[in-house]
């Protein structure tokens, strides 16, 4: 729930494993520098035996509705399936029962500025906390290289 997501390389969510059960809500996905259309969906997943709600998140498929956003892979090594998840079989039309500790769920839009605001590792920001909002911002970011 209200995530951002930008400038993934390999998954931007990867669900591997068999079972999951998860809520996707209003959660923004930015492609930056290392996304490239190979890793066309911003969910993928590699067993039709999840069980997945989408509620408002953005991402560059979601014009073509919440699944658009979903995709299904043979595996961690990326291998399309060549098709996109049959809704039917991950869909669950309802959220999750709220936790003991409920979530406030706020709207996406604004959901950048929200954050950035005060995201980082710890109370004070540091110069790497600074450089990767800024490269945010720029559009700009990828793996740092050498020491």
């Amino acid at each position: 729930v209200y995530n951002l997501n930008y400038n993934w390389d390999w998954f931007a969510v990867g669900l591997p494993t068999n079972g999951n059960r998860i809520d996707f809500i209003n959660n923004l996905w930015k492609p930056g520098p290392m996304t490239t259309m190979r890793k066309r969906r911003e969910i993928s997943v590699t067993k039709e035996d999840q069980s997945l709600y989408l509620e408002g998140n953005v991402g560059p498929h979601s014009e073509g509705g919440q699944w658009a956003m979903v995709e299904c892979i043979r595996g961690l090594r990326y291998e399309p399936v060549g098709k996109p998840v049959d809704p039917g079989s991950v869909q669950r039309r309802e959220r999750l029962p709220d936790p003991p500790f409920p979530i406030h769920i706020d709207a996406v839009e604004g959901l950048e500025e929200r954050v950035l605001a005060e995201v980082g590792a710890s109370h004070h920001r540091s110069e790497a906390d600074r450089r990767i909002i800024e490269e945010y911002w720029q559009g700009r970011g990828g793996v740092p290289s050498g020491p």
